[in-house]
C-alpha cells in the first residue's frame, strides 16, 4: 500500500565554515529491487544532461566523467572513475571549474540504496566539496549568499528533481511528495 504522501528529505550546509555538504533522500515504501546505485549514477548522468536543456554534457572519458560545458572540453565539474561499495557508487571529485584550487580529490558524490524495515532508501550524497564561488575556508557573508543562490539552489533543484523522478520510476502510482528541509547541529544551513 502507497503511503498518501512521500517525503524527500534535504540538507544542505558548510561545514566547519569551508566545506559544503548535501544530502537527499527519500525512503520508498515500495521495495524495486532494481534500481542499484549503479543505475541511479547513469540516470543521474542522463537526468543533468536533460535538466540543463544539455548545457551541461556528461562526458566519460580516461579519467573518470566530465561534467562538460556544451561540446566543449571545459568542465564544471570532473570525476574520478566510480569506486562501487556495497551500496553505494562514490564519484571521488578530481576538478573542475566549480572547484577550489588545490581542492581536488577531497569531494565525494555518492548514490545509494539501502533496504531497511521501512522499504527502500535512495540517497544522493555530496561531501568534502569545496565550491569555487565560496573563495576559501571562512568565506564572507557575500560569497556566502552569492554560492547560495547560484550554485547551492542549482544542486539542490537537480537533486531533489532527481529523487522525484526516480519516485516516479519506482512506484508503480503516482505518489505525491514532498520536501523536507532538514538542519542539523554539524554545519550552517546554506
Amino acid at each position: 500500500m502507497q503511503p498518501a504522501e512521500l517525503k524527500i528529505f534535504h540538507k544542505q550546509i558548510l561545514v566547519e565554515n569551508t566545506y559544503v555538504y548535501s544530502a537527499q533522500w527519500v525512503l520508498l515504501p515500495c521495495t524495486n529491487a532494481s534500481i542499484t546505485p549503479s543505475l541511479m549514477m547513469e540516470r543521474y548522468l542522463q537526468h543533468i544532461r536533460r535538466a540543463t536543456f544539455s548545457l551541461i554534457r556528461p562526458t566519460r572519458t580516461r579519467s573518470g566523467i566530465d561534467f562538460n560545458i556544451l561540446s566543449s572540453r571545459l568542465s564544471l565539474l570532473a570525476f574520478a572513475p566510480p569506486e562501487e561499495e556495497r551500496f553505494s557508487m562514490k564519484l571521488p571529485i578530481r576538478g573542475g571549474l566549480l572547484v577550489q584550487k588545490g581542492y581536488a580529490y577531497n569531494g565525494k558524490f555518492a548514490f545509494s540504496v539501502e533496504q531497511g524495515e521501512g522499504g527502500m532508501r535512495l540517497m544522493l550524497e555530496l561531501s568534502g566539496f569545496r565550491p569555487l564561488l565560496l573563495g576559501r575556508p571562512n568565506p564572507t557573508k557575500l560569497c556566502r549568499w552569492f554560492y547560495r543562490l547560484t550554485q547551492a539552489l542549482i544542486h539542490k533543484k537537480v537533486c531533489i528533481s532527481f529523487v522525484i523522478r526516480m519516485v516516479e520510476q519506482a512506484c508503480v502510482e503516482k505518489v505525491p511528495v514532498r520536501v523536507v528541509q532538514v538542519s542539523g547541529p554539524e554545519g550552517s544551513d546554506i
